[in-house]
């Protein structure tokens, strides 16, 4: 967790509790069906449509939604 801005991937916290929540979260992810590398690197494909956007946006929502916060 931080307070600071995250722009880019050089910029995600590498402390062992942001770690820990990046990997939470990864399995999120992959739990709510949206592939995202450990790091939390991700893409979007430009022949997606907006039904394909909001179903990713849900999924998102969902695996954030499953983390568990200390």
């Amino acid at each position: 967790a931080t307070d600071q801005p995250i722009d880019n991937y050089r910029s995600v916290p590498t402390d062992a509790a942001s770690n820990a929540m990046l990997t939470q979260l990864h399995r999120q992810f992959l739990h709510a069906g949206v592939i995202v590398a450990l790091r939390g690197l991700s893409c979007l494909s430009t022949p997606m449509d907006e039904a394909v956007v909001d179903e990713s946006l849900a999924a998102i929502e969902r695996a954030v939604s499953g983390l568990e916060r200390t």
